[in-house]
């Protein structure tokens, strides 16, 4: 009895089946009755009963035979099916001709005619779609994207990262864990198959379901490989990149490649919102660091009160996020103490953020040794606190000027100190290209002027200007922005505050020092909030992020690696007062009902006339 199951599933003889009951149901509706029972009578020139149901049932088992070709060809390939196409194709043909003379003396053979017809037309119609698509997909180009934010089409970053793979890459998908990322999920899905087009012979994806006890071997068995997996929340994407033991992973969780833009600056009576989707970002960094191997260190300065980088709680004011994002990247964020050591070999950049305390002269004359070497630098400071860099700062062009930066509109939590820049318009700066559109989170920033960049006013004298240094304006604040001198009352006075827009983030390359292609090598970058780095920042506004990110990969001379831009998608939500909510059901409801009664007192009409 099993073997007989066994007999009875197999697809041939499904197949078999089907098309037996195909061609029965085909031949009781093109013959007018069921076979053993009589048609209708016809007149006497017709042809007889027993021809009329020949040519039917061959006509019929043409068009079975056309599909079951289909089924041949899927199963064993072309060459096979050559043979029930074109004796399928033959007998339909073979019966429209011989019944074509008989079509207006016999309605079964005329129901015979039109029926060929129809299964000829589908059958070719379908055939031309199936033949088209195969050539598509096998010999077709670059996918059309009409989406706006380009939602299937993946960075040149991206394209380089996944078809230089030389070890295979296994995407799994963990799913199920969060009901919150349920619909965030086909979007993860359509990323992963856009980067496994590029490079589908090494590039792999697997899909696992929480609590599904079929694949719970194999979650498990994922766990015990990545410790991370048990402490991470929701659904994640966990990445393996390479074969036998030599196998690096990571994990990167979907609720973070979801992030609702920057609600600083937009009050909650817009019309709008958008998201941004930074999915392409995390996984290609994570593939860029996987074909890079070796990890490299940033020192940040420490001692003079600067946050700490080991707190990694979103309201804790520290470095903790960014810190967990650069060893994503395959870079170690370590603490610097100049006073005891100076900056070791194996530190590639030096981040200084927001010291409270001046440094010493020892630790300023290492951090000029350093830079002097060839280390770039990334400053994160504002003009309140005398720190000792300032001579530092100059040798690039750069100066903070006084007061802080307020502004009325553009702020968070109407906080006129906690200032939001405008979405980024241009920018030719590798750094900002990426960034185009987005907005950046500066609270209690200075402006920043760039030495030499301005005629000096009368009696005024002349700054010194270091010419190997190129400076490029980063991003700058809104128009309505002013800077502030007295901090005890602080407020707009027309005439006496300046006015911006003032810079607040600056980049400074040395002329003297082409690196290879011809550019110049990058030396500083300065951003004048020491907040814009802390926990509290960056969730405040994730972009934060982006722009330090790079920074740093533009500062490290790994230009190629330099974040990819968020794909953004913006809902505009539609507001109707109860009036105009009234007539938008009110009106075509009625429009439908008075259509309705026109067309039936036409067709009334219409049949009695």
């Amino acid at each position: 009895m099993t073997q007989f199951f066994e007999w009875m599933g197999q697809p041939e003889v499904i197949v078999l089946g089907l098309g037996t009951a195909l061609f029965l149901a085909l031949f009781w509706v093109v013959r007018g009755s069921p076979i053993g029972q009589a048609t209708a009578p016809e007149p006497g020139d017709a042809p007889p009963t027993g021809y009329r149901d020949r040519l039917v049932a061959v006509a019929v088992l043409g068009f079975v035979v056309i599909l079951a070709g289909a089924f041949v060809a899927t199963r064993y390939g072309i060459l096979w099916s050559i043979v029930p196409f074109v004796a399928g194709f033959g007998m339909v043909l073979r019966v429209q001709q011989v019944s074509r003379k008989y079509r207006h003396v016999s309605q079964t053979l005329r129901r015979t005619i039109e029926f060929s017809n129809t299964a000829l037309t589908c059958t070719l119609v379908g055939g031309i779609l199936i033949v088209g698509n195969i050539f598509a997909f096998r010999y077709g180009g670059k996918a059309l994207d009409f989406t706006h934010d380009e939602a299937f089409t993946l960075s040149t970053l991206s394209v380089n990262a996944a078809k230089a793979l030389e070890r295979p890459l296994v995407f799994t998908l963990i799913l199920g864990r969060d009901q919150g990322t349920a619909r965030q999920r086909d979007r993860v899905r359509q990323l992963v198959d856009l980067y496994k087009a590029q490079n589908p012979e090494k590039i792999t994806i697997k899909e696992l379901i929480a609590f599904n006890p079929s694949q719970s071997a194999e979650l498990d068995s994922l766990v015990k490989r990545i410790p991370d997996l048990a402490v991470s929340r929701g659904d994640v994407v966990v990445l393996e990149y390479g074969e036998d033991n030599a196998i690096e992973r990571g994990v990167v969780p979907v609720f973070d490649l979801f992030r609702q833009q920057t609600d600083a600056g937009r009050r909650e009576s817009e019309p709008q919102s958008s998201t941004a989707f930074s999915g392409e970002d995390k996984i290609t960094s994570a593939i860029v660091r996987f074909r890079e191997g070796k990890r490299t260190q940033i020192g940040f300065v420490s001692g003079h009160g600067e946050p700490p980088l080991d707190l990694l709680e979103p309201r804790e004011m520290g470095l903790g996020l960014l810190k967990s994002r650069l060893a994503s990247l395959g870079t170690d964020a370590v603490a610097l103490n100049l006073l005891t050591e100076d900056v070791p070999a194996s530190v590639a950049l030096v981040v200084v953020v927001g010291p409270r305390t001046k440094l010493q002269d020892q630790e300023v004359a290492r951090l000029k040794s350093f830079l002097e070497r060839g280390g770039p630098m990334l400053v994160v400071m504002n003009g309140e606190v005398k720190t000792g860099l300032e001579d530092l700062l100059a040798l690039h062009n750069v100066a903070f000027e006084p007061g802080l930066i307020f502004d009325a509109k553009s702020n968070v939590g109407y906080r006129a100190d906690q200032v939001v820049t405008p979405p980024l318009s241009t920018n030719d700066h590798p750094i900002g290209q990426t960034l185009i559109g987005q907005r950046f989170f500066v609270p209690r920033s200075s402006p920043i002027k760039i030495v030499g960049s301005t005629t000096p006013k009368p009696n005024e004298p002349r700054p010194r200007v270091n010419p190997a240094i190129v400076n490029y304006p980063l991003i700058r604040t809104s128009p309505e922005s002013w800077a502030e001198t007295n901090l005890d009352r602080p407020s707009f006075e027309k005439g006496i505050d300046p006015v911006g827009p003032f810079l607040v983030g600056v980049t400074a390359s040395d002329r003297s020092e082409v690196e290879a292609g011809g550019k110049l090598k990058p030396r500083m970058v300065v951003i004048s909030s020491p907040l814009v780095a802390l926990n509290p920042t960056l969730q405040t506004d994730p972009m934060n992020l982006d722009l330090l990110l790079n920074s740093i990969q533009w500062l490290r001379g790994k230009q190629e690696t330099l974040g990819v831009a968020p794909k953004v998608h913006t809902a505009i939500r539609f507001t109707a007062d109860p009036n105009l909510r009234a007539k938008l059901h009110l009106v075509p409801t009625v429009i439908s009902v008075v259509l309705i009664l026109g067309f039936g007192i036409i067709t009334y009409l219409a049949r009695r006339a």
